[in-house]
């Protein structure tokens, strides 16, 4: 697999704003993609607690909060934050040419 089979082709750039939470399928794959601090990161979709859509969650002061439980992660690494008791995978994901892009196959 070549580095230009890894990307995946989400949105335009303008869809994910600062703050917000958007949820996509690649490769039978869920994943969120969110923006914080004009910062994309990518991670898995649903809380590993309870099954809950985190595209639902809180975003604040680079973590992720579920809001079900109250678990949290750091959006930069996944790791878990205070209640949580699993870290979160996360994906490469970038911005080119006025697109995001996400890798799936290659995960942080």
């Amino acid at each position: 697999m070549t580095e230009e089979n890894l990307w995946t082709q989400l949105c335009p750039s303008s869809e994910i704003e600062d703050g917000n939470i958007k949820q996509f399928k690649v490769e039978n794959v869920d994943v969120i993609v969110m923006r914080s601090r004009g910062v994309l990161r990518a991670s898995q979709a649903i809380c590993p607690h309870m099954d809950e859509p985190l595209k639902n969650g809180l975003l604040k002061n680079g973590k992720l909060t579920c809001m079900k439980h109250l678990w949290q992660w750091d959006i930069t690494t996944g790791e878990k934050k205070g209640l949580a008791e699993q870290n979160l995978q996360m994906y490469e994901v970038m911005e080119q040419e006025g697109s995001i892009y996400i890798n799936i196959n290659g995960g942080e």
